[in-house]
């Protein structure tokens, strides 16, 4: 929806913009459920949540206007066939390069995001308070990186290395995690989720800008695909290896292995070309030759 409204310069700081709604929601949903789950029992706060989400239905059937014009919107397939997603990836370079940072990255990420609490406050002896006061950082963090650094980033740094300098950050952040013998690492940590919250959004603008215009929602479909399968593969594999390491001397040491994951994404990265600098490149060149073509012109008119 976004890149059908949205120019493709603007489009990392839009998709940032969708994003932190996701810190927002991180920092406000769970101290509000918390305290219906007081006031209103447990049962009724799920209660709540269906009403929220039933209202958010409302707005996107009776409030939000269609971003396509009749002309450009395809037919509806009878049933949705995943090994389209498959063939996506297997015919486009491109994409298939960018859904391998995704995975390595998104698989580090996810093993870091849902273990850390349980490690927090098994190692560390975290209250239920310290607990909800990380979320409620990450959250704001989360929220304040994809509404406000990413607009300014991008546009300074461009799409790509705005990528890379988020991955980096992520490894910096999850080495800090595994070397932590007290709690206030961990607080200090967060503050690199600044920058590398700005990884997703610059590299769904990558996508949008090389993908045609009506297969940019299939494209950013297929690498919210991957990313979704990391939800399921990270924590699945880490929490294995986190139960084997947490008796021992180096609680933290298999966080070492996100930050390997964000470096191999890093590595991942440098296999795809700057297509924001290409196309500026072109601009120039473009620019350069009409020039060329107005002098000679005024040339020969002086000449005549």
């Amino acid at each position: 929806y976004i890149s059908d409204v949205t120019p493709p310069s603007d489009r990392a700081a839009a998709y940032g913009s969708a994003l932190a709604t996701l810190g927002l929601s991180f920092t406000v949903g769970p101290p509000v459920g918390a305290l219906l789950s007081k006031r209103v029992g447990d049962r009724r706060v799920f209660l709540v949540a269906l009403a929220i989400a039933l209202f958010d239905t409302f707005l996107v059937y009776g409030v939000l206007p269609e971003s396509l014009p009749p002309a450009r919107r395809q037919r509806p397939t009878k049933m949705w066939d995943p090994r389209r997603t498959f063939q996506l990836l297997e015919k486009d370079l491109y994409l298939r390069r960018v859904a391998g940072v995704v995975l390595c990255y998104y698989s580090g990420v996810w093993a870091l995001v849902t273990t850390l609490v349980v490690y927090a406050v098994r190692v560390f002896g975290l209250s239920t308070v310290q607990v909800g006061y990380l979320l409620s950082l990450y959250g704001l963090c989360t929220m304040v990186a994809e509404s406000v650094i990413v607009r300014y980033a991008v546009p300074f740094l461009g799409e790509l290395p705005t990528a890379r300098l988020g991955l980096l950050a992520f490894a910096a952040q999850c080495c800090i995690v595994a070397g932590a013998t007290s709690p206030e690492p961990l607080f200090a940590s967060v503050a690199l989720s600044l920058v590398s919250n700005l990884v997703y959004p610059a590299l769904s603008a990558l996508v949008a800008r090389r993908a045609e215009a009506t297969e940019v929602g299939e494209a950013l479909g297929a690498l919210n695909g991957v990313k979704a399968l990391t939800e399921g593969v990270g924590p699945l594999g880490f929490g294995l290896v986190m139960v084997e390491f947490e008796r021992t001397a180096l609680p933290g040491l298999p966080y070492l292995a996100c930050a390997a994951l964000a470096l191999l994404a890093w590595a991942l990265s440098h296999r795809l070309p700057d297509l924001q600098k290409e196309e500026d490149e072109g601009d120039e060149e473009l620019v350069g030759l009409l020039a060329a073509d107005d002098g000679g012109v005024a040339a020969e008119d002086a000449a005549a």
